[in-house]
């Protein structure tokens, strides 16, 4: 049997179109969909400020198209410009749109040129030079600009004077296209405050200050130099006097007036100057180079002149050098001289400086030279014929009152007196005297025995308190009345008058302490002041020195009440702090720890009582 032809057709036709199903299942080719930018805005503050952009082109799936090229525009071109690469570029104030495009894809970026001022621009009218009160000869202009330099039209510039006191023109006014503005200025009449303009625009917290320098009107007056002592100087004859003298020309206002030559001349005593033309400093002070005085003693005038103005003139007292026996000034007994020990006093055959005085005594004489000194003073006494040293003296305790006293019996004759330092370089005030001494008059009252004794109440102490009085050479004085004294009802005491022995000693008769504290004051009548007048002692009315005492020195007879204070606040603090301490022996002279001077044993707490 044979098969049909027609089933062959059909199976061929099926096969083709397998084929051609299978040749048509392909992929779509990318393509620009969308465009990324970098920013959606940019704001520019200066013109010529540029921003740079980018652009990121997407396909249809979102992915970036590698190679594709991107065109950018500006649509407001005016406003901002946009290079090839995106940069963009401010051209005015103004807004602006940036598009960048790719295909059919595209993205816009908007643009804002605004102008932000900073300080303005000097452009003209700094540091004039100006006389008082008037008007600069310069405008004083300035440029708005923002931050690249650009000029800002339309801003208002103010002009602010902030030194000086002067004025402007135009306090504020408004920049003209070029960016321009000015106000005219009217310093101030003080020559030594700055002159100032500060200048802002509105905008912008940035100031610029302009300045001016004022110049002094013309000379009205000239007149002895402020903080200068040139006049009434003393000084050796033949010698320049140390402090050159100096005057100031002023105008009206009472500035001083640089620039100008004054004329300096002697007028009186002989004498010469160097430097007499003298021009004035930016003060108005002028000073000569040197005055130096006559060949005479005596006085001495030196005249300081420019043009018509009145004179001013200088006086000085040529003397003898200080430094010799001849010039030396004169102390007399009895005279106190208040001194100043400096670098430019005397310093011949010596190391250290000195002041020289001159004493002449008329009849044989005890002297007491003393010198009282903020540093450490040196006495020194010369024969004032001969020149040779007699007697000098340091401290009158050592390391502790370097003070310097020199005590002696003086032939009639002159003398010479170095009030001196101990060491180079030492100066200061100080005060020197020169007394006669008194022998016998009281003028030292010191203890000799009875203080701190510690007995129970309603007892005599064992050492019956006596004090030492001595007269200004040091000797005992005998036979000086010394009165002894206690606060009314506290205690007894018998003897309360007594009189120096020949060993210059006083001593009460007895003492009976009251419980607690007592005090007990001895006084001796004098002619002189006396050094340790009153001299008090103190005592403690106590059955035991068990347990902590507390010793109160009072450095005057107090009353009752300011007694009895004192007594009940030891007293509580001695039943406080109970535990005794070892005697300590203590030594202190006179102005050690601001006391008046011990020598005993401490148990426990000592306290001196100022009243």
């Amino acid at each position: 049997m044979h098969s049909s032809p027609r089933f062959l057709l059909p199976a061929v036709a099926l096969l083709g179109v397998v084929l051609f199903a299978s040749c048509g299942d392909s992929t779509a080719p990318p393509r620009a969909t969308t465009i990324q930018l970098s920013t959606a805005a940019v704001a520019l503050d200066a013109l010529t400020a540029t921003q740079q952009l980018t652009a990121t082109v997407l396909d249809q799936d979102g992915v970036p198209l590698s190679g594709a090229s991107v065109t950018w525009a500006s649509l407001t071109p005016g406003v901002a410009t946009v290079n090839p690469t995106g940069l963009v570029t401010a051209v005015t104030n103004g807004s602006a749109q940036v598009t960048a495009s790719s295909g059919s894809a595209s993205g816009t970026v908007s643009v804002v040129v605004a102008q932000v001022p900073v300080a303005p621009v000097i452009v003209s009218g700094d540091a004039q030079s100006g006389t008082i009160g008037t008007q600069l000869a310069q405008p004083l202009q300035v440029r708005a600009v923002d931050r690249l330099g650009n000029p800002m039209a339309g801003r208002a510039v103010a002009f602010v004077v902030t030194s000086g006191s002067g004025s402007v023109g135009t306090p504020s006014m408004t920049s003209g296209v070029d960016g321009l503005a000015s106000s005219t200025w009217t310093i101030g009449s003080n020559t030594t405050v700055a002159q100032i303009v500060s200048v802002s625009v509105t905008g912008s917290l940035a100031l610029t200050s302009m300045t001016a320098t004022a110049l002094a009107g013309p000379p009205s007056t000239l007149a002895l130099a402020p903080t200068n002592s040139g006049n009434g100087q003393t000084s050796p004859l033949g010698l320049a006097v140390p402090i050159r003298p100096a005057v100031v020309l002023n105008d009206a206002l009472g500035n001083g007036v640089a620039g100008a030559t004054v004329t300096f001349a002697i007028t009186g005593g002989g004498g010469s100057v160097t430097g007499a033309s003298a021009m004035t400093n930016a003060v108005g002070v002028a000073t000569v180079g040197s005055w130096v005085l006559g060949p005479s003693v005596g006085a001495n005038t030196l005249q300081a002149t420019f043009a018509a103005l009145t004179p001013v003139v200088f006086t000085a007292t040529a003397i003898l050098d200080p430094c010799t026996a001849a010039g030396a000034p004169a102390i007399v007994l009895g005279q106190t001289i208040n001194g100043t020990l400096a670098s430019t006093d005397c310093t011949a055959n010596e190391t250290t400086h000195y002041d020289l005085f001159r004493l002449d005594i008329a009849t044989p004489t005890t002297v007491i030279l003393a010198m009282n000194a903020d540093f450490d003073a040196w006495l020194k006494l010369y024969n004032g014929t001969t020149g040779v040293l007699i007697e000098e003296h340091d401290d009158i305790i050592p390391g502790v009152n370097q003070n310097s006293r020199i005590v002696r019996l003086l032939p009639a004759g002159p003398y010479l007196i170095r009030a001196r330092s101990f060491d180079p370089g030492q100066f200061g005030t100080y005060a020197l005297s020169v007394v006669q001494a008194q022998p016998g008059v009281p003028a030292v009252i010191t203890m000799n025995a009875g203080t701190a004794q510690v007995v129970a109440p309603n007892t005599a102490v064992p050492v019956a308190p006596s004090v030492t009085v001595r007269d200004d050479l040091g000797d005992p004085v005998v036979g000086a009345q010394v009165t002894f004294e206690i606060v009314p009802t506290v205690g007894s005491i018998t003897g309360a008058v007594a009189t120096t022995n020949s060993s210059g000693v006083a001593t009460l008769g007895s003492w009976t302490l009251a419980a607690g504290a007592n005090v007990l004051s001895a006084t001796v009548a004098s002619t002189m002041t006396v050094s340790g007048n009153p001299m008090m002692f103190s005592a403690s009315g106590n059955t035991s020195t068990a347990g902590f005492n507390i010793d109160l020195k009072f450095q005057g007879l107090p009353t009752l009440a300011q007694l009895n204070a004192f007594r009940s606040a030891a007293t509580r603090w001695e039943t406080i702090l109970t535990n005794d301490l070892p005697n300590q022996p203590v030594v202190l002279t006179a102005g050690q720890c601001n006391g008046p001077g011990m020598n005993e044993p401490v148990d426990d707490l000592v306290i001196y009582v100022l009243l």
